[in-house]
Protein backbone atom coordinates (compact mmCIF):
# COMPACT_ATOMS: atom_id res chain seq x y z
CA UNK A 1 0.00 0.00 0.00
CA UNK A 2 1.41 3.43 -1.11
CA UNK A 3 0.78 6.82 1.30
CA UNK A 4 1.27 10.02 0.10
CA UNK A 5 2.09 12.91 3.29
CA UNK A 6 1.06 16.05 1.87
CA UNK A 7 3.25 18.17 4.25
CA UNK A 8 6.05 17.05 2.36
CA UNK A 9 4.95 17.43 -1.15
CA UNK A 10 6.20 20.22 -3.03
CA UNK A 11 3.12 20.07 -5.56
CA UNK A 12 3.13 21.43 -8.97
CA UNK A 13 6.59 22.44 -8.68
CA UNK A 14 7.51 19.06 -8.92
CA UNK A 15 4.73 16.35 -10.47
CA UNK A 16 6.57 13.44 -10.56
CA UNK A 17 3.96 11.04 -9.04
CA UNK A 18 0.78 12.68 -11.29
CA UNK A 19 3.07 12.56 -14.60
CA UNK A 20 4.28 9.20 -14.12
CA UNK A 21 1.25 7.61 -12.77
CA UNK A 22 -1.73 9.90 -13.54
CA UNK A 23 -4.13 6.99 -12.62
CA UNK A 24 -2.97 6.48 -9.56
CA UNK A 25 -1.83 10.54 -8.70
CA UNK A 26 -3.36 13.62 -9.15
CA UNK A 27 -2.78 17.50 -8.54
CA UNK A 28 -5.27 17.79 -5.67
CA UNK A 29 -7.39 21.72 -5.12
CA UNK A 30 -5.06 22.25 -2.70
CA UNK A 31 -1.96 22.47 -5.03
CA UNK A 32 -0.33 18.71 -3.43
CA UNK A 33 -0.44 15.56 -4.93
CA UNK A 34 -2.74 12.76 -4.12
CA UNK A 35 -3.33 9.21 -4.36
CA UNK A 36 -6.93 8.75 -5.35
CA UNK A 37 -6.80 5.04 -5.60
CA UNK A 38 -3.98 2.17 -4.63
CA UNK A 39 -2.36 1.14 -7.98
CA UNK A 40 -3.10 -2.12 -9.58
CA UNK A 41 -0.10 -4.74 -10.42
CA UNK A 42 0.71 -3.55 -13.47
CA UNK A 43 0.74 0.23 -12.39
CA UNK A 44 3.19 -0.49 -9.00
CA UNK A 45 6.52 -0.28 -10.94
CA UNK A 46 5.33 3.04 -12.47
CA UNK A 47 4.65 4.20 -8.69
CA UNK A 48 7.69 2.90 -7.44
CA UNK A 49 9.61 5.18 -10.15
CA UNK A 50 7.85 8.33 -9.00
CA UNK A 51 8.51 7.55 -5.11
CA UNK A 52 12.05 7.54 -6.36
CA UNK A 53 11.79 10.42 -8.49
CA UNK A 54 9.55 12.47 -5.91
CA UNK A 55 11.75 15.82 -5.33
CA UNK A 56 10.69 16.07 -1.58
CA UNK A 57 13.46 15.18 1.22
CA UNK A 58 12.89 12.53 2.15
CA UNK A 59 10.26 11.73 -0.40
CA UNK A 60 6.42 12.22 0.19
CA UNK A 61 5.62 8.67 -0.87
CA UNK A 62 6.09 5.59 0.78
CA UNK A 63 5.15 2.06 0.55
CA UNK A 64 3.71 -0.31 3.70
CA UNK A 65 5.85 -3.00 4.00
CA UNK A 66 3.07 -6.48 3.44
CA UNK A 67 4.14 -8.99 4.48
Amino acid sequence: MFSLDKSKCLGAPCGACYSQVPTVYRLGADGKAEIFRQPSPYEVPGTRMAMIQCQASPPAISEADQT
